[in-house]
């Protein structure tokens, strides 16, 4: 009986110990990881309504719709993803939203073209080309934004100088992080989901999604203010 008892007392083994110590490690990776996801979520999500609330509102008026690229099939026409964010584009076009919608994507001559394909798939849809503003240099999410910040401060930018702020489209998934970079940026944007469909592979798009948004929300916390003292003469 007072072996038993002198056993007790000498607590967990080097096993459980072991044990304890990677669940810790292991929660505090997972929150580590899902914080700023969340961050990001919940600081833009307010930004975010279905199309047909914009499209109630007539009046409220944007100086581009901004499509932003997510790959093509075999073929050269939009993946499924990248056909429901021009659908719904057009969409807010024809419902006189904004006069011009912005295409941004990965255009790497001569092999792949994004916004070529966006392009004539919504001049298909009835968009005149006019009306159409390709960004080939969109090769990321970060990157479009980015780009969108520097032309919105050009004086001679077809956007004008004082744009009336841009209507983000893409999947909802997507739009936290687009509309947080750009709130980030200063930019003024609002959101319009484009889901129309279940997606294969959308488990793999919302994981790399959760990475994705760590990973941005990390690089504007060290790289902002270099963008904005390289982005200084445009400004002044």
């Amino acid at each position: 009986m007072t072996k038993v008892k002198k056993q007790a007392k000498k607590g967990y083994s080097w096993v459980e110990k072991g044990c304890f110590s990677l669940i810790f490690f292991s929660l505090l990776i997972i929150v580590s990881i899902l914080l700023p996801s969340g961050l990001v979520i919940l600081e833009s999500h307010g930004q975010i309504k279905p199309s047909e609330v914009y499209l109630k509102n007539p009046s409220e008026k944007f100086a581009a719709i901004v499509v932003f690229g997510a790959g093509l099939n075999k073929d050269g026409s939009p993946s499924l993803v990248l056909e429901d964010r021009l659908k719904e584009a057009a969409k807010l076009y024809h419902g006189k939203l904004a006069e011009k919608i912005i295409v941004t994507g990965d255009h790497t001559p001569p092999y792949y073209d994004e916004v070529s394909a966006m392009q004539h798939y919504l001049e298909e849809a009835a968009v005149p080309s006019s009306a159409i503003i390709k960004d080939g240099q969109g090769f990321s999410t970060f990157a479009s934004v980015e780009n969108l910040f520097r032309a919105s401060k050009k004086e001679d930018s077809s956007l004008g100088a004082k744009a009336q702020g841009y209507l983000f489209v893409t999947q909802r998934y997507h739009l936290y992080r687009a509309v947080y970079i750009a709130n980030k940026m200063g930019l003024e944007v609002q959101g319009a989901p484009s889901e129309r469909r279940f997606y294969p592979g959308s488990f793999y798009y919302y994981l790399r999604e959760i990475l994705a948004r760590d990973k941005d929300a990390l690089q504007l916390e060290f790289y902002l203010r270099d963008i904005r003292v390289n982005l200084r003469d445009l400004i002044e």
